[in-house]
This record gives C-alpha cells, sequence and structure tokens, in this order.
C-alpha cells in the first residue's frame, strides 16, 4: 500500500516513474500520463506532479482496499464514479492525512 519516486535515465532522458512498493511495477496509468504529458517538462516539474498522484493512489488504495488502475480496469475506464473521489481526495490533504499515514475514513 506504498509507492515511491524512482528516476532513470535512458539516452541522455531523465524520467521518474511511479512505483508500487509491493508489486515494484509501474503504476500503469500514471505512467502513460507520465509518457504522453511529462517528458517535456523539467525534473522538478516532474517530481511535483508524480508526488500528487502518488498521494492520491496512496489515498485511493487505503480508501477502498485496492489499487486505482486497478478498478478503472474493472470499472472499464468510466471515470464517472471516480470523479467523486476528487472531494473526498482534498480534504484528505487538508487533514494531513498524506503525511502521518492515517486511515482513510
Amino acid at each position: 500500500m506504498s509507492y515511491s519516486l524512482h528516476h532513470t535515465k535512458r539516452n541522455g532522458q531523465h524520467l521518474k516513474l511511479v512505483v508500487d512498493d509491493v508489486t515494484t511495477q509501474p503504476s500503469l496509468f500514471v505512467t502513460i500520463y507520465t509518457l504522453t504529458k511529462l517528458t517535456k517538462k523539467k525534473l522538478g516539474t516532474q517530481t511535483s506532479y508524480l508526488k500528487a498522484l502518488r498521494f492520491f493512489y496512496e489515498f485511493y488504495e487505503r480508501k477502498h482496499g485496492c489499487t486505482f488502475d486497478g478498478a478503472f480496469i474493472s470499472a472499464e475506464y468510466n471515470v464517472d464514479s471516480f470523479l467523486k473521489e476528487a472531494d473526498h481526495f482534498f480534504e484528505y490533504l487538508l487533514s494531513q492525512q498524506h503525511l502521518d499515514g492515517s486511515v482513510v475514513a
């Protein structure tokens, strides 16, 4: 239930990835987002965006007991059911649960 940022360098290009610490695999949808939207951005910008996404992935897994990637695939990529999580995630950040590891209610 933990994710970390990993830095990789290939052919002179730097790239950050969000990796599931249990499976040691990069997160599917974050990796797609990184490759399509973040590769041309500076490494610091990539890091900031990916930290926020890492917090969301940890929030989602704590709250629902499954990975966001797995749930999104199971929902057949229907984003509607996940939009309500934005408000809950914002409350999670405001209460600083992402810093102390509290269980999401």
